[in-house]
């Protein structure tokens, strides 16, 4: 049976809750601010604006410090988009309405040390004694034992409230400041509707989505894939991305004797798409490091194939060895090979668990359960 596209269901599902809340004199003024809104934040964001309505404001940036991300259009999502100015590749100057942010009684903004106006701000809204929470990672990449941590430490301290990705994250950032108030808001892209396993179809391949980026390892994931090929055949692998290594990767495949087994689609968004590519799968495949697709591919109930030593995202919390996913040794294209290889042997009692993964993620990661935290947060309830 078809399902409607994520937005649509948000709507209906939001339909179903109390009318739209109107400003009103007793009520603060809540600004978000963004460096970018990535289209992955599509259903958060609408399920946001549907509970504070006119009393919520949200400005992002007109681009991402990394270009393979797409981002929410203005006509799919009403916010202001400012003009964003990005050196080195990482530090982001941003055109914002300064005194609209200060004046605010509420402002959300990233938890990114890279971003100038967010310190200035933090320091000016201290001041003035006015709530500001910043949102994501907790941590660095490299972790929270990383020497980079101190200057985001300093970050954190100035805020009113730091909202997580995960609830790993929170727990952790608990425990190193007790006093400040932390919330979890785990990273979703569904509705609980929209998890599901396909309990009839023929799983014949393997999927990557993700970005086509240096860290993501996507070229290994070929490598490996030759090497199945030669002692299991009838099978295909899909890779669902864009990113700086496409040209390469599309010229790795030509000339790869897995050339008629591989399927290259660029970037796709659209979940009946993404529901069809996934209800083939027999595990989906992280080469590099794990991001927001391990979730995505957990709420159709198809297990992952993971690198053991990489500096994963926070949605790592998401996966149990054994349960929903298994790992291989790092950057070992053989050990890659053997571990599909063995997806492959075992497909019909990953295929018996389809169903209690979709659920079990379902329970923790869908879009109701990442605006319940957000708005938890913006209303300063207990975290």
């Amino acid at each position: 049976m078809s399902k409607k596209m994520p937005a649509q269901s948000l709507l209906k599902y939001f339909k179903r809750s109390s009318p739209s809340y109107k400003r009103s004199n007793s009520t603060p003024r809540i600004v978000m601010s963004f460096a970018s809104l990535g289209s992955y934040r599509l259903n958060t964001m609408l399920g946001l604006k549907r509970h504070f309505g006119d009393n919520l404001e949200v400005y992002s940036g007109d681009k991402a410090p990394e270009p393979s991300i797409r981002l929410i259009q203005s006509e799919d999502f009403d916010h202001i988009i400012v003009k964003n100015y990005i050196l080195a590749h990482a530090v982001v100057i941003q055109s914002i309405p300064f005194f609209t942010y200060l004046k605010s009684d509420l402002l959300v903004m990233d938890l990114n040390p890279r971003m100038p106006c967010v310190w200035i701000l933090l320091i000016l809204r201290r001041l003035a004694r006015k709530r500001t929470l910043l949102w994501g990672h907790a941590f660095p990449r490299a972790g929270q034992e990383s020497r980079s941590d101190i200057v985001r430490s300093r970050m954190r301290r100035l805020s009113s409230g730091v909202i997580c990705y995960t609830r790993t994250q929170a727990d952790q950032l608990t425990k190193i400041h007790p006093s400040l108030p932390i919330w979890a808001a785990p990273n979703a892209l569904y509705l609980r509707e929209d998890f599901m396993f396909d309990e009839e179809s023929i799983r014949d391949s393997f999927i990557y989505v993700g970005r086509l980026h240096s860290e993501k390892k996507p070229l290994l994931l070929i490598e490996a894939f030759e090497q199945l090929l030669a002692v299991r055949s009838g099978l295909r692998l899909v890779i669902v991305g864009a990113g700086p290594l496409s040209e390469q990767l599309k010229r790795k495949v030509e000339t790869s004797p897995a050339a008629d087994s591989v399927l290259i689609l660029g970037h796709v968004e659209d979940y009946s798409v993404l529901k069809t590519l996934y209800s083939s799968a027999i595990a989906s495949i992280s080469p590099g490091y794990v991001g927001l697709s391990v979730t995505q591919s957990l709420s159709f109930g198809v297990p992952m194939i993971i690198s053991r030593a990489e500096p994963h995202a926070p949605e790592i919390e998401a996966v149990e060895d054994g349960s929903n996913c298994i790992y291989f040794r790092t950057d070992d294209v053989h050990d890659l090979s053997q571990k599909m290889k063995q997806m492959v042997d075992d497909r019909q009692a990953w295929r018996a668990k389809g169903a209690e993964i979709s659920n079990a993620c379902g329970s923790s990661y869908s879009v109701e359960a990442m605006v319940s935290g957000l708005v938890d947060a913006l209303e300063d309830r207990s975290s």
